[in-house]
């Protein structure tokens, strides 16, 4: 799906017309296959944009009521570590990683191919973040390399670079991306001055490229072995209302988003046709928004449907703008008593302050259970993960969900 940039997108779209126009986050749920096909062509554009095409555009639709804060590239980071933490339980086992490429290069191609792209769809469909991080590994997550060619070496490749990727000391922006032109991007981005915001982007993106990475490894390995998928929780975030320039630009992005679609829908569905399905992927979008929940700041727990409320730390709402809440007095006066809130209180946090913030590890009760798994049994997620596995290729069933693919 190549972007179009016409008369009627905003004067300062630039870039950010790139991220826009990628296949849209609700298609990979509703129809998987022509959304890896839009992704596939998009991959194959004869100027298909280069890493700071990227981070600019990413800059030109981060959300605007989010002032220049490193806090979510800190939770970013951290949770980025957990999952990693958690697929490495299994890539470090060489005679599982064995047997598992064993296995995989003896699969159909188009059996592995399904495997793929249900792990995709179901990940990227959670949410836009990782939908348009499927944009910055073109290399890596085409069907051909992960699946169809080379007996599927591709992906035992992308398992080789999660398991050599070190992230517990070093942030995401700081190792190797396995990507030449990546590579050599950063390497040329660090002799360079950038503006805080700048720096802000380049870390961020470069950390959901590698948050993607990590995931799709662990659901196509789960989908391999017909494992039930660990849930991706995403968490709501709380801005100050009343900020009409910030409101604005959300609104201008809206209508890149809008006219994108309805220049590509014109040829086929014609005018109105068009417009009505624009409508629908904008009501879509904010219906997928509207059901994030927040999550305490200590041991992630989901806000209840219908339930009380989380209470947020009233300092850093009020000096910074800053939503960190908390499920309880408990998980408050801890996190406080840690001396993890204690950085971060009510300050401004540039880029050294979040991967500070980021390597004071929290328990987090809700991080990737699956669904029949009770909270005192998360606290042993290597158990049982591990059990599970070993069960299955002792060949022993276990009962996985209809995917949504």
């Amino acid at each position: 799906m190549a972007p179009r940039v016409h008369s009627r997108l905003p004067r300062n779209a630039g870039v950010s017309t790139y991220v826009v126009a990628f296949p849209k986050t609700q298609d990979a749920v509703t129809n998987p296959e022509l959304w890896n096909e839009q992704w596939e062509k998009f991959y194959r554009m004869r100027n298909y944009p280069s890493p700071i095409q990227f981070v600019r555009g990413y800059g030109g639709i981060r959300n605007p009521n989010a002032r220049l804060d490193f806090f979510f590239f800190s939770d970013l980071l951290d949770s980025t570590r957990q999952l990693h933490g958690h697929v490495m339980l299994f890539l470090r086992d060489q005679d599982f990683v064995d047997h598992f490429a064993a296995q995989w290069i003896e699969k159909d191609p188009q059996e592995r191919k399904r495997h793929a792209l249900t792990a995709l769809a179901n990940i990227c469909g959670s949410t836009d973040n990782l939908n348009n991080a499927r944009g910055y590994c073109p290399e890596i997550l085409s069907m051909d390399n992960l699946a169809l060619k080379d007996d599927g070496r591709g992906f035992l490749r992308l398992m080789d670079i999660v398991q050599d990727t070190d992230i517990s000391k070093h942030a995401t922006h700081e190792v190797l991306t396995y990507s030449p032109q990546w590579d050599t991007f950063l390497a040329n981005w660090k002799t360079s001055k950038h503006t805080e915001f700048d720096q802000l982007c380049c870390a961020e993106v470069v950390g959901l490229r590698f948050k993607l990475l990590c995931w799709v490894t662990m659901y196509t390995m789960w989908s391999s072995m017909g494992m039930p998928f660990p849930k991706i929780n995403v968490v709501k975030e709380r801005y100050p209302k009343g900020n009409e320039a910030a409101g604005q630009q959300l609104r201008d992005i809206e209508r890149i988003e809008r006219c994108t679609i309805e220049q590509e829908l014109k040829p086929t569905l014609g005018k109105k046709a068009a417009e009505a399905r624009a409508r629908d992927y904008e009501r879509e979008h904010r219906k997928m928004l509207s059901e994030r929940r927040v999550a305490c700041g200590r041991c992630a727990r989901l806000e209840p449907d219908g339930g009380p409320r989380h209470k947020r730390c009233e300092r850093c709402w009020t000096k910074q703008e800053r939503d960190i809440s908390y499920c309880s007095r408990e998980c408050q006066l801890a996190d406080w008593r840690s001396g993890r809130h204690k950085v971060i209180c009510g300050k401004p946090m540039d880029l050294q302050a979040a991967q500070i913030y980021a390597a004071m590890t929290r328990p987090r009760v809700n991080e990737i259970p699956p669904e029949d798994i009770t909270e005192d049994d998360a606290d042993d997620l290597a158990f049982i993960y591990e059990t599970l596995l070993r069960n299955n290729f002792k060949g022993t069933s276990v009962e996985r969900p209809v995917p949504t693919v």
